[in-house]
């Protein structure tokens, strides 16, 4: 009963990991355990929206910043982590980069 309920809050709630400590407050984390658990960021993939011809030098990209509500569309809102940082960016800033063959 218990694990189905979890499961039923885990994928209605879709919690972020400071949502679940707020949300279960008794919850005391070693701080090295917490850093060791978290998963590294993977890479992101985008598509080059510019020709080499037009912009020398330059690659531009057409990104949709990601945001969305949990529950249902009642719960908080999140962010794409790389979308909302790239719509983040001033014009001149760098942004760190490869290009996949």
């Amino acid at each position: 009963q218990d694990a189905r309920l979890y499961e039923e809050w885990k994928w209605f709630r879709c919690p972020t990991l400071p949502e679940v400590l707020a949300e279960f407050p008794s919850v005391a984390l070693p701080a090295a355990l917490l850093l060791s658990q978290l998963p590294l960021l993977q890479p992101r993939y985008y598509s080059i929206s510019s020709a080499p011809g037009a912009h020398p030098g330059e690659i531009h990209l057409t990104v949709a910043v990601v945001t969305y509500h949990s529950e249902n569309g009642q719960g908080p809102l999140h962010y794409g982590v790389c979308s909302t940082w790239l719509a983040r960016l001033q014009p001149g800033d760098t942004v760190p980069a490869f290009i996949r063959g």
